[in-house]
């Protein structure tokens, strides 16, 4: 079992897993995978070339530095061409994920080229198109912890000699239903937190214990088998479990 970085289908595709790294996405992040990547199978991927490795460098100088300006310049010509007053908090969105659980001491980065119809469409095409579209997907895997791992994956397009950071841009439809779904997100939190209040006892010792030990992913099991609860739910309350100082 692997988890993104919220939980939440509008991430930025951060992929965190106990070691060993796994290639695989559960059905949870099929829209963070819409957004920002699929991982291909191993043999797909391939070194960058400089021009594509320096995107990874100035792409990890940016987040470790929580410099928005510099993660801005990052995108597409013809993706900044589309950010608007409406579309502010949906980009805004996703820059917050970038910034969260960043890869820390040496990474590693593969590039894979897309198919030849691009990115998969999990998102409403009526809603989100590319203003252009990528041709390659980078993927940054790194350490945030002694325990657990982050894949950090990027859909990319290259324009004179530069390779850039591209998203689907929203039509008014789309940001109506990004605001929709955010909206859910927020109420999906405020319960996660309401059900973490009230772990209390042994129960919360015990999780507690082995968050402390890097082990969310057991986490995630001892609560789904006290509680009953189903995989995003149980995965939202460890998060908030493990944010919070007792």
């Amino acid at each position: 079992m692997i988890r993104s970085v919220t939980d939440s289908k509008w991430a930025a595709s951060n992929v965190i897993m106990p070691k060993p790294r796994k290639k695989y996405f559960p059905i949870l992040l099929l829209m963070v995978v819409a957004l920002s990547g699929l991982a291909l199978p191993a043999e797909a991927q391939a070194g960058p070339n400089a021009a594509q490795q320096q995107l990874a460098r100035n792409y990890m100088a940016a987040v470790r530095a929580k410099d928005r300006t510099r993660l801005q310049a990052l995108l597409h010509p013809k993706v900044a061409t589309c950010q608007s007053a409406s579309t502010r908090e949906y980009f805004d969105h996703l820059a917050n994920q970038s910034l969260e659980n960043v890869p820390q001491g040496n990474y590693k980065v593969t590039v894979t080229p897309l198919p030849p119809g691009g990115p998969p469409a999990m998102l409403p095409a009526t809603m989100f198109q590319y203003s252009v579209q990528p041709t390659q997907q980078l993927q940054i895997d790194g350490d945030i912890t002694a325990a657990n791992s982050v894949s950090v994956i990027r859909f990319i397009a290259e324009q004179g000699g530069r390779w850039y950071i591209v998203y689907p841009c929203p039509n008014p439809e789309g940001v109506k239903y990004f605001h929709e779904n955010l909206a859910k997100q927020r109420q999906q939190q405020q319960r996660a937190q309401a059900l973490a209040a009230k772990v209390k006892g042994p129960l919360r010792a015990q999780l507690k214990n082995l968050l402390k030990q890097g082990r969310k992913i057991d986490a995630v099991h001892k609560y789904q088998a006290a509680s009953g609860a189903n995989l995003t739910t149980a995965v939202q309350v460890v998060d908030v479990l493990d944010s919070t100082h007792d």
